[in-house]
Formats: structure tokens, C-alpha cells, sequence
């Protein structure tokens, strides 16, 4: 990843702010996708326990309660996977988005810290002085 150079006079408080608020949107994006995934595997526990094998005394409108076969059971972690899959490859597009992003405003402010500076000090105008009796 690109860095930005030591000169940080000659960055704007615009590039600043802008850095700064994709570094604030990146922490909440990981915030966002790990709250997502610990969901979707609280989801996944409950139904996996939901399909366990349940004691001989509990009862089910009076008969043991069922049990998901294997085809079902593997249908359905399945189906969980590519949903944790889909979650994972949202967010990893969301962060290369904000990778670029800031690859922008990394190279504009290099860009602007590579300029020359343009000095402030007076400058002599390049016109001939006029001298005062030709005026």
C-alpha cells in the first residue's frame, strides 16, 4: 500500500477528513461482518441443536421427537455454508471498494506533496522599470 509522504503541509484538511472517515467506515465494517457472521452461526447452532438426537424421555405429541436424516441434515449445512460464504465475499468486496478508495487519495496526496511549492516571497515583476521623467 501506498504512503503518504512526510511533507503533510501540503495536504488538504479535505484529504485528511477523507482518510480519516474511511479509516472510522473500515472499523465498522468489520464491526458489521463479524456481527453478521457470529449471527449466522448462532442461527446455525440453534438449528443443528434443533436436529440432534433428543433423549428417549422427551416426547413429541406423545412419540419421540424426530430427527433430520443425513440428506437433510447435509442439505441444509449446505445451505448455511453458502449463505456464510455470501456474507464473507460481500464484505470482502465492500473493503477492496475501500482499498480503493484510499489508493485515490493516497496517490492525489502524493501527488500534491510532489509538486513544487510555489513561493510566497515577493517577486520582482519582469517589466522594464520606468523611470520617472518618461512617464
Amino acid at each position: 500500500m501506498k504512503k503518504p509522504s512526510n511533507d503533510f503541509r501540503r495536504v488538504s484538511d479535505a484529504q485528511r477528513a477523507a482518510l480519516e472517515g474511511l479509516r472510522t467506515y473500515a472499523e465498522r465494517l468489520a464491526e458489521k461482518q463479524e456481527a453478521a457472521l457470529s449471527n449466522h452461526d448462532q442461527r446455525w447452532e440453534a438449528e443443528k441443536r434443533r436436529f440432534q438426537p433428543k433423549l428417549q424421555n422427551e416426547f413429541h405429541l406423545g412419540r419421540i421427537t424426530p430427527r433430520l436424516t443425513q440428506r437433510e441434515y447435509r442439505r441444509l449445512r449446505t445451505e448455511f455454508v453458502e449463505r456464510r460464504k455470501t456474507i464473507v465475499e460481500h464484505y470482502a468486496a465492500k473493503r477492496k471498494e475501500l482499498e480503493q478508495m484510499k489508493e485515490v487519495i493516497l496517490d492525489r496526496f502524493n501527488e500534491r506533496a510532489s509538486e513544487p511549492r510555489k513561493s510566497r516571497a515577493f517577486e520582482r515583476s519582469r517589466r522594464d522599470r520606468d523611470t520617472g521623467r518618461e512617464r
